[in-house]
């Protein structure tokens, strides 16, 4: 059974706007690049919605998982570069929050 101990790795901050992106090409990204450390992602979104896709394709304005401001994201580690976000108007969203190295079930409780 594995323990609940987990470490922040890292914190980012980053403007969603019009051009679809992972979590490390977002305009304004703290964060350039994946370490082996970061085993999930846990944020929110501020400011503005989003929209996200994480099957390879590009979100549009129109078309994605619609994500509100003052939702919380969780991402596992496969979803960390595989998952894309773009804005849901021509208003820029940000997506604050921090990266851990416990998987999301462990760092919740539920494993």
């Amino acid at each position: 059974m594995p323990t609940r101990n987990p470490n922040v790795v890292d914190y980012t901050s980053v403007e969603v706007d019009g051009t679809a992106a992972n979590l490390f090409n977002l305009t304004d990204k703290l964060v350039s690049a994946k370490t082996g450390m970061m085993k999930c992602f846990i944020g929110t979104v501020e400011t503005a919605a989003i929209r996200s896709r994480g099957d390879g394709t590009d979100p549009t304005a129109a078309e994605g998982q619609l994500i509100g401001v003052g939702d919380i994201i969780y991402m596992t580690e496969s979803e960390l570069e595989k998952t894309t976000f773009i804005a849901d108007t021509g208003t820029s969203g940000f997506i604050r929050g921090h990266f851990y190295d416990v998987e999301v079930p462990n760092l919740i409780g539920k494993e």
